[in-house]
């Protein structure tokens, strides 16, 4: 359930972003926004703001902006109507949803660089019941130290390790508990876990 509701959330910030580069164009443009709708469906909350209808509705998986003339049926030829503006115009507020995705995406690269990558070390947090480091007797708390005789510090190395091992292949890991050193032959297995989005 939390990762559902941590999939709506980025899904729903980046359907808000690529909306708002439609809207921030339209408006640069002179171009009338007659809504803004994060998701579709019955209308949750609204708000008027400068002549915008700015609405959350039940349904998140998607959003869109309403522009006053976009389409041939309601285009009257009004200076504020989509239609009424030049085809550079018009392409130019068709591609900040897009570029505002990709300015997002640079932001978010730039923090990550900045702070930098979250260090996992290699100390063993939960044990999974069935898979070969509980069979062998790792539990806990224990700090893993090498894997095939070769040092690790982090999870990232660990992994590098592991990974190209295959199933039932077998790993010498040696770990420190309460400052003693202990080894243990693991017995590598694989499992197919199925993704929020379905893959595998």
């Amino acid at each position: 359930m939390i990762s559902f509701i941590i999939f709506i959330f980025i899904l729903s910030l980046l359907i808000l972003i690529h909306e708002w580069g439609h809207f921030f164009a339209a408006r640069k443009t002179d171009v009338s926004v007659e809504f803004f709708s994060l998701g579709f469906g019955p209308i949750i909350f609204k708000k008027n703001i400068k002549n915008t209808q700015f609405q959350i509705c039940l349904v998140p998986f998607g959003g869109y902006i309403k522009m006053a003339g976009d389409n041939f049926e309601e285009y009257q030829g009004r200076p504020e109507e989509y239609l009424s503006k030049t085809p550079g115009q018009r392409a130019r507020i068709i591609l900040c949803g897009p570029l505002f995705n990709y300015l997002m995406a640079f932001f978010c690269f730039w923090i990550v660089y900045a702070i930098g990558y979250p260090y996992l070390s290699s100390k063993v947090g939960q044990i999974i019941d069935g898979f070969g480091a509980k069979e062998a007797g790792i539990i806990s708390g224990d700090v893993i130290v090498a894997v095939d005789d070769r040092s690790v510090e982090s999870w990232e190395e660990l992994q590098k390790i592991i990974y190209k091992k295959r199933g039932d292949d077998t790993v010498r890991i040696k770990v420190l508990r309460d400052r003693e050193t202990l080894l243990f032959n693991v017995r590598i297995k694989e499992k197919e876990i199925p993704q929020i989005l379905g893959d595998k």
